[in-house]
């Protein structure tokens, strides 16, 4: 983008104008916030906090949160789900919408409305986890969780008409809940089953796929979390072979979620300033700290 913006240099446009959108995005992306990319997180928020985008205000007042002393992490988990929760629920357009508004009632408006489709993704989202997990059953003896079925739910209650935009979602609570790999999908009307897969670091889930790639019509991802689309004929051959893979790669290890901590430190052992230091490091996020 940059080196965009200095080919176009008679544009009149300044690069760092936008910078508070390189924030939202390399925040909600989780992205490393190290290097570079600290700097042009840092920077954005001050811009954020400006007030320079109206959208991003008024959907901060709706959260409660004064737009003054924005955070990395409110852009985490304030910003960027409600943001998200237009395309999850209905369409993206509406996101777009509140990021290029020049009109605050059409603002507040709008932030509201997103708003309002996040509290219904978090209630839909609880609410298939549940149905998924009732299905699935007990889970002694299982390495996989795997559930093709979310055309079945009844949305009716909700504003969206199915849950394709939160599979992945439903996936990762499901591997938070029971520490297996899960794999969530819908089938579509072509004929076919669009799936979202989450994991475990025990269990290379795109590795695995690639071992069913004949299967497949196509797939793609990393260790921890993938996607792919596979015929209806081939759901059940699929899953057998999924489940033969995950058995073969978890059996002999002890599936309990692990925390793992860079050193251990009594609060006695802390100085007075400790939480002033801790400020510095500020924008932190994804492999800062």
């Amino acid at each position: 983008a940059q080196a965009l913006f200095e080919r176009r240099k008679g544009s009149g446009r300044n690069a760092e104008e936008w910078l508070d959108l390189v924030a939202l995005g390399t925040v909600s992306d989780i992205v490393p916030l190290n290097g570079e990319n600290r700097t042009l997180v840092k920077r954005g928020l001050q811009l954020i906090r400006q007030g320079r985008r109206l959208g991003l205000g008024s959907l901060l007042r709706v959260a409660r949160k004064d737009p003054s002393i924005v955070s990395a992490g409110d852009i985490g988990f304030i910003l960027g789900p409600r943001l998200n929760a237009a395309g999850r629920m209905d369409s993206a357009l509406l996101a777009y919408k509140l990021l290029v508004t020049k009109d605050v009632l059409e603002a507040g408006s709008v932030a509201q409305k997103l708003d309002n489709q996040n509290s219904g993704r978090q209630e839909l989202t609880k609410d298939l986890q549940i149905w998924v997990a009732d299905q699935v059953g007990d889970l002694e003896g299982k390495f996989l969780i795997s559930n093709f079925s979310l055309a079945e739910f009844d949305y009716t209650r909700y504003e969206t008409k199915s849950g394709s935009g939160i599979m992945g979602l439903v996936a990762s609570r499901l591997v938070e809940n029971y520490y297996r790999p899960a794999i969530i999908g819908t089938a579509e009307e072509e004929g076919v089953i669009r799936a979202s897969c989450r994991s475990i670091p025990e269990f290379h889930i795109t590795r695995a796929l690639d071992e069913c790639a004949d299967l497949l019509v196509r797939h793609g991802g990393h260790s921890m979390a993938a996607g792919f689309t596979v015929a209806m004929e081939n759901r059940d051959f699929l899953v057998e072979r999924l489940n033969q893979i995950a058995e073969r790669e978890l059996a002999a290890k002890g599936l309990q979620p692990t925390l793992v901590a860079d050193m251990e430190i009594p609060l006695d052992d802390l100085p007075v300033n400790a939480l002033v230091d801790l400020k510095r490091l500020e924008p932190t996020g994804q492999d800062n700290p």
